[in-house]
């Protein structure tokens, strides 16, 4: 019983330890909404999500087209129009997420910070 013990604590740092804080300064990629009533993808109705290069950085998000894809939640307008203000101006943003943050139980990882960058 303490070896089980023992091998599910070790288990639980091991976990932890693999979570990471990213700071990628990039270009957006593609921008996708879902409406909030949308029946094609559920799950993600009212929510945005987004691509970024991961710039030499090894983050374990889940990737789409190549890019890596972050996830701002619904209710959050004002990280969204900063997103959308960057991707029309061509500027780059610094994405900020840990890579233990997911969304909704999936494999996509969760914004935490975006910053506007010269």
């Amino acid at each position: 019983m303490r070896s089980l013990f023992a091998l599910f604590t070790c288990s639980l740092f091991a976990l932890s330890a693999q979570a990471q804080r990213f700071d990628i300064v990039t270009k957006i990629g593609d921008v996708r909404y879902h409406e909030a009533a949308n029946e094609l993808a559920v799950a993600w109705q009212g929510d945005v999500w987004f691509q970024i290069d991961s710039n030499g950085h090894a983050p374990s998000c889940q990737t789409y087209g190549g890019k890596y894809v972050l996830v701002i939640p619904s209710g959050n307008e004002v990280a969204i129009s900063m997103l959308l203000a960057a991707k029309m101006s061509g500027k780059n943003v610094n994405a900020t997420f840990d890579d233990s943050l997911r969304f909704k139980g999936s494999s996509y990882c969760q914004l935490q910070y975006l910053t506007l960058v010269e």
